[in-house]
C-alpha cells in the first residue's frame, strides 16, 4: 500500500508540473502574440522563475526603445536613458538628445546658444571651444559676391577659425570705420567658439573672461 501511494503521489506532482509548464508556455506564447509592456509585465509578475523572464525584459526594453524613437524629443530619450541607465542603447540615446539640441542652438545661431550648447555638450563634434590669450590678422574674405576684411583669429597663439569683420568689431578683436579699414585689437583673457561652414572653422562667439 505504501508503495502505491508513494506511485500515486509521484504520478500527481508529475501532473501537477507537467501542467504548470504547459501553462508557462502557453501564457508566454500569449505574451508575445500580444508584444506589449503590461502583457510582459504581468508575464514576468506570474512566472518570476521562468526562463523566458529575461527576454521578455529585453522586449520590454525594445517597447521603450521604439516609443522614445517615435517621440524623438529630449523628454522621451532622457527617460529612457533612466529607466534603463545599464542599456547598451544609452549612448545613442544620449547622441539623439545631442542632435536635438544641436537643432534649436544651431536654428538661434547665437553666440550665447552655441556657448550654452558647448557647455551642455563638452565633447561635441558640432563645436570647438578655445580659451586664453585672443588675437587677430586681418585677411581678405569673399563670400559670394560680397568681399571685405575679416580676422582670422588665434587663441594662445594658435589659429583657431575666421570671423568677419562686422562681428570682429561686435566682439572687440578689431575696431575701424567699416569692413575696409579694421585695426585689429588683443583679447587677454577670453572664450572663443568656432563652428564649420564649408571647408572653414567659423568664429560664431567671442566671450572675454
Amino acid at each position: 500500500m505504501r508503495v502505491k501511494s508513494l506511485c500515486v503521489g509521484l504520478l500527481l506532482f508529475s501532473a501537477l508540473a507537467i501542467g504548470g509548464c504547459d501553462r508557462t508556455e502557453s501564457d508566454w506564447k500569449q505574451a508575445k502574440d500580444s508584444n506589449t509592456i503590461p502583457a510582459y509585465t504581468e508575464f514576468i509578475s506570474e512566472h518570476p522563475q521562468s526562463a523566458h523572464v529575461d527576454e521578455a525584459k529585453t522586449a520590454i526594453e525594445n517597447l521603450d526603445w521604439a516609443s522614445a524613437g517615435a517621440l524623438n524629443t529630449i523628454a522621451s530619450y532622457s527617460g529612457f536613458t533612466k529607466k534603463y541607465s545599464q542599456s547598451a542603447r544609452g549612448s545613442e540615446a544620449l547622441k539623439r538628445m545631442e542632435e536635438l539640441d544641436w537643432t534649436v542652438a544651431d536654428r538661434q545661431s547665437t553666440p550665447e546658444a552655441y556657448f550654452a550648447f558647448h557647455k551642455k555638450y563638452p565633447q561635441t563634434e558640432h563645436l570647438k571651444f578655445s580659451s586664453g590669450n585672443v588675437t587677430a590678422g586681418i585677411i581678405f574674405l569673399v563670400e559670394g559676391n560680397n568681399a571685405g576684411l575679416g580676422c582670422q583669429v588665434s587663441v594662445n597663439e594658435k589659429e583657431v577659425g575666421i570671423v568677419g569683420g562686422e562681428d570682429a568689431k561686435r566682439w572687440g578683436i578689431a575696431e575701424g570705420e567699416g569692413t575696409g579699414s579694421l585695426r585689429v585689437k588683443t583679447l587677454p583673457k577670453a572664450d572663443v567658439i568656432t563652428k564649420k561652414i564649408g571647408e572653414n572653422w567659423c568664429v560664431v562667439g567671442i566671450q572675454s573672461q
